[in-house]
C-alpha cells in the first residue's frame, strides 16, 4: 500500500466514524465478560464496524443547496416543516419498566438508519448500559455467521457474549437488537426480537438547518430525553474533510464565555475554544456558540474537528449564520419520550 492510498483509508475511517452506529452503542457492546471469552472467534461489533470503515472507503456526502434561501429565520418559532424520518420498526414487547429515551436517524448521507433506546434509568446516566437498543439498517449486507435462531420464520443469529440477535427483514434491511448489561436469558431477548413488527412512525425533526457551509452534510439527528420537558436534539455532521459541525437545540445547557452576538434578537455567546466535545471524545471543539431562545430552551452550535489534530475550517461568521438561519419547532414531538 502506497503513502497515498494509506492516506486515503487513513480519510475515510475518519470519515465514517460519523455514519457509524452510536458510539454508546458499540461500548455497550463490549461487556466485562467478554474479555474472559477471547478464545471465542465470532467478529465483535467492533470489529465489523471498523471493517465497515475501511471498506466504504467513498462514502456519499450530500451537500445542501443553499441558493434558495433568501434570509434567516424570522424568529426562533418557526416550524422545521418537514415530514419527518423513517423508524422502520419497534418492539411490541418489552420488559418491565423499559422506556424510550433515545432515537438517532439518518437524515442525509450514505447510509439510512434507525436506533431507538429503551432504558430504566436516565437518557443521561451515561454510566449505566443497561439498555435495549434497536438498530434498523436499510441496504446493509450481512456479516453474521450461519442461522442459529429463528425469528418468526425468517432466520436469525443469536450471540451470547454480545446478546444480541440480528436477523434480515428482507433482502434490503436488516435488524439488530441488543441488550449487552441487562443480563437477558436467550429466551427474553428472543421474545422481545419475535415481538419487533413495522412501525409507519416517522420522527419530525425538532429542528432544522437552514444554511450550512458548502461540502458540509445533514448526516444524523439524535433526541434523547426522559420527558418532554428534559430534552435534547442535535443534527450532527461532517464534511470531507474531517470536520464536524454539531447543532443542538433542548433543555439542556452549556455555557460559553466569549463575544456577545445578537441573532435574530436573541443575545447569544459566541466563544473560540480548544477543547474535548463532551458527548463526543474522539471530537475536538473550537468554535462554541450558545443563545438563549427562552422558554427555558437553549440553541448550541459546536464546530471542530472529527479527530485531535485538525483544526475546524468554520469561521466566525460561518457559526453566526448556522444559528442566524437554524430553524426550531415550537411544538416538538417529544411525547414518546420516556413511554
Amino acid at each position: 500500500m502506497n503513502p497515498d492510498i494509506d492516506d486515503l483509508v487513513r480519510e475515510a475511517v475518519r470519515r465514517q466514524e460519523m455514519l457509524a452506529v452510536d458510539p454508546d452503542h458499540i461500548r455497550a457492546a463490549l461487556p466485562a465478560r467478554a474479555a474472559r471469552r477471547r478464545t471465542r472467534t465470532r467478529v465483535t461489533l467492533a470489529t465489523v464496524a471498523a471493517a465497515v470503515a475501511i471498506a466504504v472507503t467513498v462514502p456519499i456526502i450530500v451537500v445542501r443547496d443553499n441558493g434558495n434561501s433568501d434570509g434567516p429565520a424570522t424568529s426562533s418559532t418557526a416550524g422545521p416543516n418537514q415530514a419527518g424520518a423513517p423508524l422502520y420498526y419497534r418492539p411490541t414487547w418489552l420488559p418491565a419498566g423499559m422506556v424510550e429515551r433515545r432515537r438517532s436517524v439518518s437524515i442525509h448521507g450514505a447510509l439510512e438508519f434507525a436506533e431507538r433506546y429503551w432504558k430504566r434509568t436516565s437518557a443521561d446516566d451515561s454510566a449505566s448500559g443497561q439498555q435495549i437498543i434497536l438498530t434498523t439498517k436499510v441496504r446493509a449486507s450481512s456479516e453474521d455467521p450461519a442461522p442459529n435462531v429463528d425469528i418468526n420464520g425468517t432466520p436469525g443469529w443469536y450471540d451470547d457474549i454480545q446478546s444480541s440477535v440480528s436477523w434480515q427483514v428482507d433482502e434490503d434491511t436488516k435488524l439488530t437488537l441488543m441488550a449487552p448489561e441487562l443480563g437477558l436469558s436467550k429466551e427474553v431477548l428472543l421474545r422481545i426480537a419475535r415481538s419487533v413488527k413495522p412501525d409507519p412512525t416517522r420522527m419530525r425533526p425538532p429542528l432544522r438547518l437552514d444554511w450550512v457551509p458548502d461540502g458540509v452534510a445533514d448526516q444524523r439527528l439524535q433526541v434523547r430525553g426522559d420527558s418532554p420537558t428534559t430534552w435534547k436534539a442535535t443534527i450532527l455532521s461532517a464534511d470531507d474533510k474531517v470536520h464536524y459541525l454539531a447543532v443542538s437545540v433542548g433543555t439542556a445547557a452549556d455555557t460559553a464565555s466569549g463575544e456577545t452576538v445578537t441573532i435574530n434578537g436573541h443575545t447569544a455567546q459566541l466563544a473560540q475554544v480548544d477543547e474535548k466535545d463532551a458527548e463526543r471524545p474522539s471530537y475536538r471543539t473550537r468554535w462554541l456558540l450558545t443563545m438563549d431562545l427562552g422558554d427555558g430552551r437553549q440553541l448550541t452550535v459546536r464546530s471542530g474537528s472529527a479527530g485531535y489534530s485538525a483544526a475546524s475550517e468554520l469561521t466566525r461568521d460561518d457559526i453566526i449564520r448556522i444559528a442566524e438561519y437554524a430553524q426550531v419547532d415550537a411544538d416538538p414531538d417529544l411525547a414518546w419520550l420516556g413511554r
